[in-house]
Formats: structure tokens, sequence, C-alpha cells
């Protein structure tokens, strides 16, 4: 918990997100997608991972949260955000 608190610390890209919200809108929120369009082709076709597992277009759940706080978006090989649960 503290690696991924000092990753958003040192300034890893990401976003802070209050309340639910699906994979699609966090996509577009993240900034690794510049559409709802392309966010969902990008799920399509496997390119993106949550944690580290390839996700496509399931309901995000309090589970897929690190340490009830932090997920790591992995679009591609290279592209990280962490994003950050408020309150």
């Amino acid at each position: 918990e503290s690696d991924l608190a000092q990753l958003a610390q040192d300034g890893m890209p990401g976003c802070r997100i209050e309340g639910e919200t699906d994979l699609v809108t966090l996509l577009l929120e993240s900034g690794l997608a510049n559409s709802k369009r392309i966010a969902r082709e990008l799920l399509a076709a496997g390119a993106i991972s949550l944690n580290g597992e390839i996700r496509r277009d399931e309901p995000l759940t309090a589970a897929d949260r690190l340490f009830g706080r932090y997920l790591l978006l992995r679009r591609g090989k290279k592209q990280y955000r962490l994003v950050t649960w408020l309150g």
C-alpha cells in the first residue's frame, strides 16, 4: 500500500475518483482513451489490464481495488495510470 501511495505522490499519471464508476468512464477520466468508442474498442481487443489482469467490459467492484483505494490501469505495454478513490 505504501508503494502505491508513493507512486501517487511521485506524480505517476492518473486520476482521483469519488463513488462508483464503470470501466469505460474510468478509461476516459484517466486519459487512456479519448472517447467512449475508443475505450470500448480497447476493452474488446484485450488491450486494457487492471492490476495486471486483462479485462473486458466487465463491471468494476470494490474487490478490484487494491487496499480498497487504488487501481492500476495499463493500456498496451507502457501506458500506466494510477486511479485513487477518495473517501
